[in-house]
């Protein structure tokens, strides 16, 4: 019973894989399987994936290269098929196969691959009620460097932004928050207990310790602050690197390029203090985090992470950043706020819903003219 099964079951893939219009040998062609795969992501073909991840040989969290994009008419190289999907959703306004995706191991932190700065994805608003179905316009956005969490909230953005219908993307953002969160609640970084004072109490006595005192002079944007060298090669391996680079060694400077003064000066004030200005964590928190992690000040990393608050108004900044600056806890603190912010409209949606269930002669419609 079991070989009668599993033969229908690729007899079946064989018809499916024909009509999706691409030739089938039994898996023996992998590239061929992994560009119907991403075919059927684009096209919303649930049965097809199902059959090709049970007798296929097919990755869910492969990227689409030259080779399966040449096969296939999906947006652009380098996506995974959990960005595909979430782009399709415009337009399939279907969460099954990103609930698909998801169930079967798609990645949720993988990021689309750099393109082209001219390569950009379209988001198209057409004539719903003529029958031609015309472009009435069209807004493209960048992929590249983005997780699909961060690429859902983007083309919510445009919509809303652009005076188009948005809400239906609450439900694939509460769905990707949700997978985010699962993804990032183990991680050892976001679990770890963290002492940035540990750091800095380690630095001084490494200066006690060795009873020097030279100093090296910082300079960014043209003003200079003298510092401690041991304090600064303590901090990070990075800085250590700068410091004991011969041209800085001969000129006793070193050049902060990547950072404004007061950014420079809030990080040699830690070094020093273990402490940042609160005005400089609510102005330019995110510059000294970019900073901090330039610089591999893991310490003060933690102190700018821990200051940000995550809330509907700062979400794709704050995603952007944390993929820039390799922060697993600031996705992850986004996440929550996403699926709080979710959570609690779609309680007030079931509120409303059953308030007016319960009167008698409930109106058609909540607004408009009568």
């Amino acid at each position: 019973m079991a070989a009668e099964t599993d033969n229908v079951t690729v007899a079946e893939v064989r018809t499916e894989l024909g009509a999706v219009g691409l030739a089938d040998d039994a898996g023996q062609n992998l590239v061929l399987d992994q560009a119907t795969f991403f075919r059927c992501v684009e096209n919303g073909n649930l049965s097809v994936l199902s059959a090709l991840l049970n007798n296929r040989k097919v990755d869910v969290n492969a990227y689409n290269d030259e080779a399966t994009e040449s096969l296939t008419s999906t947006l652009s190289l380098a996506v995974t098929s959990l960005h595909l999907a979430v782009y399709k959703y415009e337009e399939a306004r279907n969460l099954d196969i990103i609930k698909f995706l998801l169930a079967h191991g798609a990645n949720i932190s993988l990021k689309a691959a750099v393109l082209p700065s001219a390569h950009k994805i379209s988001i198209t608003l057409r004539d719903q009620a003529g029958s031609t179905g015309n472009v009435v316009e069209t807004k493209k956005i960048a992929l590249d460097q983005k997780t699909p969490l961060l690429v859902a909230l983007e083309l919510k953005s445009t919509l809303y932004l652009r005076g188009w219908d948005y809400r239906h993307w609450d439900e694939v953002l509460k769905l990707l928050a949700e997978a985010t969160i699962v993804h990032h609640r183990n991680n050892v970084e976001i679990k770890a207990e963290r002492q940035p004072s540990a750091m800095i109490q380690k630095n001084w006595a490494a200066v006690f310790a060795s009873e020097k005192h030279e100093t090296i002079e910082v300079w960014a944007e043209d003003k200079s602050i003298t510092v401690l060298k041991l304090l600064l090669a303590g901090a990070s391996k990075i800085l250590k690197l700068n410091i004991e680079h011969p041209d800085a060694h001969h000129s006793n400077r070193l050049d902060i390029k990547e950072a404004s003064f007061n950014v420079t000066n809030a990080i040699v004030e830690f070094l020093y203090t273990g402490m940042v200005d609160t005005a400089i964590l609510e102005q330019r928190g995110l510059d000294l985090l970019s900073a901090a992690h330039k610089y591999g000040i893991k310490s003060l990393k933690w102190v700018c992470e821990d200051s940000v608050q995550a809330t509907e108004n700062n979400w794709i900044k704050l995603l952007s950043a944390a993929i820039e600056c390799d922060s697993n806890m600031l996705t992850f603190k986004c996440a929550e706020s996403i699926k709080g912010v979710m959570d609690e409209r779609h309680e007030k949606h079931i509120d409303i819903k059953k308030n007016f269930s319960d009167i008698n002669d409930a109106p058609h419609q909540l607004f408009g003219r009568h």
